[in-house]
């Protein structure tokens, strides 16, 4: 089980999470919660709400990973996530969910954007009533390469979303830089002011060819990743600049004129 962007208002703290079903190295299963918990005695939190499952609500199911979250206001969530379901790691698309958390315990989506040339949609952020959600044209690497993590295998994809009407959010553009930056894994993003967002890319999957002759993305050794600029103040058409290199970008943060960077040695 993985906890996604811890992300606080006043008392209460919201995340989400991903975990996963494997038989070997085979995902069979993904499955992906959003929780808010009371902080208001911090020697006590109490379960605030959680997103339920509702057919009749597109987006709801708990059978999809629930990557990072983002608040557009007191009363509404955002979180980035995919279509993709069971053991179809790269068959889905990315799916960004408008979440209503103002009613608890009861949290309900509102509405959902599906994301064009994006698999998973892994890191949003959200200035001036735009979300930017990166993510990933491929999804988890499946079955994992032998003795090693799954990782994503594609290229790093950018989308705009306009929240600004959160019930009626509308897609302004994605962006596939090119040349193409492959990542093994893109998760983090922060508003920088201006309308421009940090973003960190993990390094470049690497390839592994199984004795049966089948190539599967693998962690990368030690290669660096890159952390870029994305300029959204025209949210039809993005641009994305690479400013730095770093081993295994970490999350972002932003603060008086700082963007803080972490990474391994």
């Amino acid at each position: 089980l993985f906890v996604n962007s811890i992300v606080p208002a006043a008392n209460i703290v919201y995340f989400s999470t991903d975990w996963y079903a494997l038989t070997g190295a085979t995902i069979t299963g993904q499955y992906g919660e959003f929780y808010s918990y009371d902080f208001t005695n911090p020697k006590s939190p109490a379960l605030r709400s959680q997103l339920l499952t509702d057919p009749s609500v597109p987006g709801s199911s708990d059978l999809s990973p629930r990557w990072k979250v983002a608040l557009i206001d007191f009363n509404t969530a955002i979180i980035a996530s995919t279509t993709a379901t069971g053991g179809n790691t790269s068959h889905g698309l990315g799916l960004l969910q408008i979440v209503d958390v103002s009613t608890p315990p009861a949290n309900k989506i509102i509405a959902t954007v599906a994301l064009p040339n994006t698999a998973v949609s892994t890191g949003v952020a959200v200035q001036d009533g735009i979300a930017l959600v990166v993510g990933n044209t491929a999804g988890w690497s499946n079955p994992a390469a032998p003795g090693q993590s799954a990782v994503f295998g594609g290229d790093l994809t950018i989308s705009a979303v306009d929240v600004s009407s959160p019930q009626k959010p509308s897609l302004r553009s994605t962006l596939v830089p090119s040349p193409a930056l492959s990542s093994s894994g893109t998760y983090s993003v922060v508003a920088i002011g201006h309308g421009r967002f940090a973003v960190a890319v993990g390094a470049p999957s690497s390839t592994v060819t199984t004795s049966m002759g089948k190539a599967i993305a693998a962690p990368p050794p030690g290669a660096a990743g890159v952390v870029g600029i994305v300029d959204a103040s025209n949210p039809t058409s993005l641009t994305f600049t690479p400013v730095a290199t770093v081993l295994t970008p970490g999350e972002l943060a932003f603060s008086n004129g700082l963007l803080l960077v972490p990474g391994a040695n």
